[in-house]
């Protein structure tokens, strides 16, 4: 609904602006008249929306996903997790695919309530975090077990392919 809002709210301004403030030699393709100024509104209001949209939210009774805010609490997940399979998720609030891969996060931990543990770790919140395991780009995704870092991965990946990857090391 949000993205619906920015990008009407964006043909608004973007016809507007091309209406009233009409380019003068009539070459500016996005100004020259009210609907390129739309389209153009358009297209900005939905990077806009893009940007400003959130983290889909831990669904209720995924007690297999907990929210990292401190060290401290990472640590206490690690150690608590005993031999259970943990996956830390290091994500950006703003990043699309971030937020494109936490629902086969979610659907990932509730095929696997009793032997999976889902670790989100907001990078930009936690610098220390980040720091230390080396974080340059989101989504990053940590395999551990017992304690150790088992495996790395970058980027969007399906339910599937992050079931195999914890389940079979693959």
């Amino acid at each position: 609904m949000t993205k619906i809002l920015f990008i009407i709210a964006g043909a608004a301004i973007g016809g507007a602006f091309g209406y009233f403030g009409r380019c003068s030699t009539g070459t500016c393709p996005f100004t020259s008249t009210w609907w390129g100024g739309a389209v153009f509104g358009a297209i900005f209001g939905m990077l806009i929306s893009n940007f400003f949209a959130g983290v889909p939210k831990t669904p209720e009774g995924a007690t297999n996903v907990i929210d990292i805010n401190e060290t401290a609490e990472f640590n206490t997940a690690i150690k608590d997790a005993g031999n259970k399979d943990i996956i830390a998720d290091f994500y950006l609030k703003t990043c699309p695919p971030c937020r494109k891969l936490m629902p086969q996060l979610y659907a990932l931990a509730k095929k696997h309530p009793e032997d999976l543990i889902i670790l989100k770790i907001n990078a930009s919140k936690n610098k220390e975090l980040s720091g230390k395991y080396q974080i340059q780009a989101v989504p990053a995704l940590f395999h551990i077990k017992n304690g150790e870092t088992v495996s790395r991965r970058q980027g969007y990946q399906s339910a599937d392919s992050l079931e195999k990857w914890v389940f079979k090391n693959e």
